[in-house]
């Protein structure tokens, strides 16, 4: 015996894909979010509230982590009854059924508040795919909401009341959506500010290197004529190296007249020279201006 004998043959009529409904107009997508079925155009399936908040960010989610190349695969989605199905779980909101079955996809929505389930087709079902709802949900068909109170329970939601296959979190053990929702958000938002540093310091790294290494300034620095411009980068290397050499001349140059004329073979100083003798003349004034006040206070 296996599951397909006792499975709920309601659900297994709800599961038998017919492909996604036609896009609706706008009048009806307005009628049913008054109703809360909320026409979900990016992946074209209706959604209970829970689902439009939580679906899309998974999906990125999925993409962050390399788990998926473009987009999740959609079999069918909320407010959708099978072929024939007058009880199934996709009556109402929660359950959406989903290409990505994988463990690594059941371990990222587990662990983002959705109770996701590998439905087989040895389980009766027509093909592979990931049965899932959030965790939390109130907007299902009775049978969804059974299913969801067997997930608490760690169990499958077949009629034959298997356990929960696969990697965790499971059972008791799945967040709530709405805490998943936050997650999400912040590995979504750190995920873009690492994105955000990393092409900030890509485009300094690229700009600084383009606009240094650029060759447009006028070349007023060598003798070479051929070379009409030269980049940035050397024209300030070069200024620097003048300005210091400019420093050092002014310094050095011995122009100033000496303080004692009477020696002939040294008529002119150097100011960095002339600064030195000003500076220990002042000191040596200074120090008998104190010795001379210490004596006014003695007397």
């Amino acid at each position: 015996m296996n599951e397909f004998d006792d499975l709920d043959i309601a659900e297994i009529r709800a599961h038998q894909f017919t492909g996604l409904p036609p896009e609706p107009g706008a009048v009806v997508v307005g009628l049913a979010r008054g109703i809360g079925r909320i026409w979900m155009r990016e992946f074209g399936v209706y959604g209970c509230h829970c689902v439009n908040e939580s679906l899309p960010l998974l999906q990125m989610i999925h993409l962050i982590r390399g788990e998926i190349s473009d987009s999740l695969t959609i079999f069918q989605g909320c407010y959708h009854k099978g072929v024939g199905a007058s009880a199934g779980s996709h009556d109402k909101g929660g359950p959406v059924d989903i290409g990505q079955f994988q463990d690594h996809h059941l371990q990222t929505q587990r662990e983002f508040g959705w109770g996701s389930q590998h439905r087989t087709r040895a389980q009766g079902f027509s093909g592979d795919h990931n049965h899932m709802f959030p965790i939390g949900c109130t907007h299902g068909s009775p049978l969804a909401m059974s299913q969801q109170r067997a997930w608490q329970n760690g169990r499958n939601g077949l009629m034959s009341n298997g356990p929960i296959t696969g990697p965790g979190p499971k059972g008791k053990d799945t967040p709530h959506w709405k805490e998943g929702v936050r997650e999400m958000e912040k590995e979504i938002m750190s995920f873009k500010d690492d994105v955000t540093k990393a092409v900030a310091d890509e485009v300094i790294k690229r700009v600084g290197a383009a606009v240094w290494g650029a060759d447009v300034i006028p070349n007023t620095f060598s003798g070479n004529a051929a070379n009409k411009t030269v980049p940035p980068s050397y024209a300030l290397q070069v200024l620097g190296t003048r300005t210091n050499d400019v420093g050092k001349q002014v310094l050095g140059r011995d122009y100033i007249p000496a303080p004692d004329s009477s020696d002939a073979n040294n008529p002119t100083w150097a100011l960095a020279t002339y600064e030195r003798n000003t500076f220990l003349k002042v000191a040596a004034l200074s120090a008998k201006v104190d010795a001379i006040l210490a004596k006014l206070n003695q007397a």
